[in-house]
């Protein structure tokens, strides 16, 4: 998994994220649902319950908080030359 800009990238087998082999990938795999109505409620419902278990309300204010208080803990005090200034 990656995080890029605060956004999970989720696990893709290793696969990359475009080109000839995921747009073929991505061709089977919509096939594979096209072909599995079954397949495709339970999946729509296991990622529905997902999305409810993982981003609640509660959930995404803490982890908003989070990133204000990594900002917060990292800001160094202001100096006439920087008032703004961030350690790294």
């Amino acid at each position: 998994m990656g995080d890029t800009r605060g956004v999970r990238d989720e696990d893709w087998g290793g696969e990359e994220a475009s080109g000839p082999i995921v747009d073929e990938a991505l061709a089977a795999a919509a096939r594979h649902l096209l072909d599995n109505p079954s397949l495709r409620v339970r999946m729509g419902e296991e990622g529905a319950a997902r999305v409810r278990q993982r981003f609640t309300w509660d959930q995404v204010a803490n982890s908003t908080l989070d990133v204000y208080e990594r900002l917060r803990a990292r800001r160094t005090l202001p100096t006439a030359a920087e008032p703004w200034a961030v350690t790294a």
